[in-house]
């Protein structure tokens, strides 16, 4: 390991210690979805999502669940796009704010198009790639 990562690790450290509410939730709430990604159609999930996420009495700052979804993503296998954005949409209502998940597609070589979700919160995007990357991709529909 680099000594530059190394210095970086006692931050990180205090950052897991600070935060390990959100990141348990994050990692909780993508094996969820992937679950119901997997057994159903992201339609259902949407629909529990909508139905179950009630406001939390301590909300949580949006880049602390930004945050812990990027992390808690690199645990679950098969955490998607599609799955990290669900995950987020549920966890952004838990935290009292709303947020569209956005699909869309664009052409490539080897398929004839590939489609992407992200999630947009007031106008930026939160998960799923930066704005000139998703620059290429023409929107479909915003949940």
């Amino acid at each position: 390991m680099s000594s530059l990562r190394l210095n970086r690790l006692p931050r990180y450290l205090r950052l897991v210690r600070r935060h390990h509410r959100s990141l348990i939730a994050a990692f909780v709430t993508l094996l969820i979805v992937r679950i119901g990604l997997t057994l159903g159609s992201y339609r259902l999930v949407l629909r529990w999502i909508e139905r179950y996420a009630r406001p939390s009495r301590r909300p949580t700052a949006v880049l602390v669940l930004v945050w812990s979804v990027r992390h808690s993503a690199k645990l679950v296998p098969g955490a998607s796009c599609l799955t990290q954005a669900l995950a987020m949409r549920y966890l952004m209502l838990r935290a009292g704010e709303g947020c569209t998940i956005r699909i869309g597609v664009r052409e490539t070589a080897n398929r004839p198009f590939d489609a992407h979700a992200w999630v947009m919160y007031q106008g930026r995007v939160l998960i799923g790639g930066n704005e000139q990357d998703l620059a290429a991709f023409k929107p479909l529909v915003d949940l």
